[in-house]
């Protein structure tokens, strides 16, 4: 059931991730331009992304409930779901992240 649940969410990233590039082909990267040129107080948008990008590993990845299984797997298979995981989760966020920066212009307050 782990492995069709994996699979859903990759497919609806891969689908979500053609429109997105389907929209920035038709109508530009200008607001991720703006978007990472923005002024901010705090730092700059890369430490932004990279402050968020270290969040999300604490609870979107599923790393909390692989050790669950650690005792039902062969030796050595926990460090390569931990691989694994790191890399897929990786892109996914980064990806994700630089989308969002493409959509969604910020406000400026």
């Amino acid at each position: 059931m782990v492995i069709e649940i994996f699979f859903f969410h990759l497919v609806s990233f891969a689908i979500l991730s053609a429109f997105v590039i389907f929209f920035l082909l038709n109508n530009g990267i200008e607001i991720f331009i703006e978007n990472w040129y923005l002024p901010t107080t705090g730092g700059s948008i890369a430490n932004a992304i990279f402050l968020g990008f270290t969040a999300s590993m604490l609870g979107v990845s599923g790393f909390e409930s692989s050790t669950n299984f650690v005792e039902e797997q062969q030796k050595g298979v926990f460090p390569k779901t931990l691989k694994n995981m790191w890399l897929v989760v990786s892109i996914i966020n980064s990806l994700a992240a630089l989308f969002a920066l493409s959509l969604f212009g910020i406000p400026l307050l």
